[in-house]
């Protein structure tokens, strides 16, 4: 099973419930909801009726289909061994979800560290999602954002 992967890296934990703690970032390509409207991606620009913009579209727009025990590299196998946590975030996770389960089972047989899933629009995707797989998951954390951004994207014809 691959993953469509745009960056790994370890840093700490910036955000959250496990702010400070070291952590293993796999930051996944894609995204539903195109945050700055579309048309976005190409210039930088707001479109309609955005009145922000997603600060990571350059970088997940760039992923690389991965094989799921490809995805790590020494450094981040080290930092887990040492007991830092897995953060999968993107774009948005969800849309990879079977990946990301399959992802979630090759890292807890080798590491019983925790690890947070940070899906963006979970209220938005959950309807096309099985949720049962969230049991592998430690932490779910929701960007505050996304409630938000919903309620401003709900009246876009694009979203509709």
């Amino acid at each position: 099973m691959k993953l469509a992967v745009s960056e790994v890296f370890y840093s700490i934990q910036g955000e959250g419930k496990t702010t400070g703690y070291p952590s293993v970032f796999v930051r996944l390509g894609g995204c539903n909801l195109m945050c700055g409207g579309m048309g976005t991606q190409f210039n930088n620009e707001l479109h309609n009726g955005a009145t922000w913009r997603c600060d990571t579209i350059e970088v997940w727009m760039k992923a690389q289909s991965k094989n799921i025990t490809d995805i790590l590299g020494d450094e981040e196998h080290t930092a887990l061994t040492n007991g830092a946590n897995m953060i999968i975030t993107g774009g948005e996770p969800l849309m990879q979800q079977n990946g990301v389960e399959l992802f979630i089972d090759y890292l807890k047989n080798l590491y019983p560290n925790p690890c947070t899933l940070t899906p963006f629009d979970f209220a938005y995707n959950t309807n096309a999602f099985n949720c049962s797989g969230f049991v592998r998951v430690h932490l779910l954390s929701f960007l505050p954002l996304a409630p938000i951004a919903m309620y401003l994207y709900s009246s876009h014809s694009f979203f509709q």
